[in-house]
């Protein structure tokens, strides 16, 4: 899937290429104070890009302004600590006329074609269910209104460390994991500072560590789970991604073409071991370790998750480098089924 943000972009994109869009900012479509109350705008904005996705699946992200993305006259200025304030959902039930209009643009929007509502920055079960409330509230007011709408999927954000440790205690229809949040929280270094980057690796175990107990969680319980963020357009990641059992990618344009190549190269490795052990039979994703059946097979896929590591002037140590840590980092690499 592809990240979009006013849906300029797709005038020279094919929906073929890929499975959808897997976050549109609204942010970067409503500029100012006067679009986040033009209901018809975004009505016609969220048309337009399920239009363009052909059928294929459309998640909007609830306004996820502050911090780095200010809007004047609705963001809190001179906050100390913008990252750590008031932004994404807690700026929307701040202002539920600006978040009421979006509701209803995008309720009317999923009668079109399909299209989920992702909310942004949740940290506690409660925001989520106000939203939903919301969402629930707006769509009856539709009705009695007589205009066509639908229910969308109604999802969140996983990019903040209390959310991602608590991720059974959320109502969610589906999970998106924001890597580039998620990883400034979990590392407790600002994503600008450059003195701090070794530290931001996205590989390092601690981050990867909580992103496969979010998409364990997820698995096991048949919600559907995405990642967004650089981390994803990042194709030195996509073994740790498809290793942790993550089968869903959002990325910016630019960088679909070199996702799709690291994940046929891993689908290409797992293909080769499953060969090499003659194995006669087909397994689901997520359910077997190859190292249970196949004798060579963790030492192969470790090698070649390795390689990815040891990219990263970060992770050159023997001890991240060792088949014990690559476990404890949450590399069970799991079968995928051979087509």
């Amino acid at each position: 899937m592809i990240n979009v943000a006013d849906g300029a972009e797709l005038g020279n994109l094919n929906p073929a290429w890929c499975d959808g869009v897997g976050l549109v900012r609204t942010e970067l479509l409503l500029r100012d104070k006067h679009d986040l109350m033009d209901e018809a705008k975004q009505y016609e904005a969220y048309c337009r890009i399920a239009r363009w996705a052909e059928g294929r699946s459309v998640t909007v992200r609830l306004l996820d302004a502050g911090a780095d993305k200010p809007i004047a006259g609705y963001t809190v200025d001179a906050e100390l600590n913008p990252f750590l304030g008031m932004r994404g959902v807690r700026l929307s039930l701040l202002h539920r006329g600006v978040l009421s209009t979006q509701l209803r643009a995008l309720a009317r929007a999923a009668a079109l074609r399909p299209l989920q509502i992702m909310v942004p920055m949740v940290t506690s079960p409660d925001e989520l269910d106000q939203v939903r409330q919301m969402l629930n509230d707006t769509i009856e007011s539709l009705a009695k209104e007589g205009l066509d709408c639908a229910r969308p999927a109604l999802g969140m954000m996983v990019e903040v460390p209390a959310a991602a440790l608590t991720c059974d205690l959320f109502e969610a229809d589906f999970f998106s994991i924001g890597s580039n949040d998620l990883i400034q929280y979990l590392t407790a270094c600002s994503r600008d500072s450059r003195p701090l980057a070794a530290l931001q690796d996205p590989l390092q175990p601690a981050v990867v560590r909580i992103m496969r107990e979010v998409v364990q969680y997820a698995n096991a319980h048949g919600i559907p789970v995405s990642l967004c963020g650089d981390m994803a357009g990042d194709p030195r990641c996509v073994p740790a991604l498809l290793g942790i059992g993550l089968r869903s990618l959002s990325v910016a344009p630019a960088a679909l073409a070199g996702v799709k190549a690291a994940i046929a190269r891993y689908r290409s490795e797992a293909s080769e071991l499953t060969t090499s052990a003659s194995c006669s039979r087909c397994w689901s994703v997520g359910r077997l370790e190859p190292a249970s059946v196949w004798p060579n097979g963790w030492a192969r896929i470790a090698a070649s998750f390795r390689r990815s590591l040891t990219r990263s002037t970060a992770y050159r140590s023997p001890q991240i480098t060792s088949r014990a840590s690559l476990r404890a980092a949450t590399f069970s690499l799991r079968r995928e089924r051979v087509s």
